[in-house]
């Protein structure tokens, strides 16, 4: 027989955890304003993502399974498994993506956060975890909007180097990053 608070927590929210990358301060506070400027063009409504908010999802955690107790923690030493190099990212279009998202992504194929995110589905194979889907071409959701916009190319595209990678719990309505893994700097080369 189960108890009056079994059933509560059996009807709470499931956090979801996903590993992303984050954009730097500075990039993300552009891409805030970038999607508040296409709101007011394209008189678009619906909710900007704030800069705390923006990421590039890699791999979700499980495969739209019920999380377990450990899972978390499975999650977190998959995450420190992970070894890739720095690399640059560039996102130059905008787009609408699933409905109502309103994306950055780049025309170009981007085979350093591909090749990051099959690390990271191996990871979570390695931990005994199933990775989620991720044939999603990577993109940047920065505006929730039901109108549709065309595809438009930015003159000055949206970059940064990224350095690190992190893992998100998604609950409640709030993210929160609760684990953080460096990329490994390029010797010699242009990444440092």
């Amino acid at each position: 027989m189960f108890s009056q608070q079994d059933l509560l927590a059996a009807n709470a929210p499931v956090p979801r955890y996903y590993f992303a990358l984050r954009p730097t301060g500075q990039v993300a506070r552009a891409v805030e304003r970038l999607a508040g400027q296409m709101k007011g063009r394209y008189g678009l409504d619906g909710r900007i993502c704030h800069a705390d908010r923006l990421h590039v999802s890699l791999c979700a955690v499980g495969s739209g399974r019920r999380h377990l107790k450990g899972d978390m923690d499975a999650a977190i030493a998959a995450g420190a498994l992970v070894v890739a190099e720095a690399f640059a990212v560039r996102f130059d279009t905008i787009s609408v993506f699933n409905g109502p998202c309103v994306v950055l992504r780049s025309r170009q194929s981007s085979p350093a956060i591909l090749a990051l995110r099959k690390s990271v589905q191996r990871a979570l194979i390695k931990v005994a975890l199933p990775p989620g889907q991720s044939t999603i071409c990577p993109h940047m959701t920065i505006l929730r909007s039901a109108e549709r916009i065309r595809e438009i190319s930015l003159e000055e595209p949206i970059q940064w180097v990224v350095r690190d990678f992190v893992l998100a719990q998604l609950g409640k309505g709030r993210i929160f990053d609760i684990g953080h893994w460096p990329l490994r700097s390029k010797i010699g080369g242009e990444l440092h």
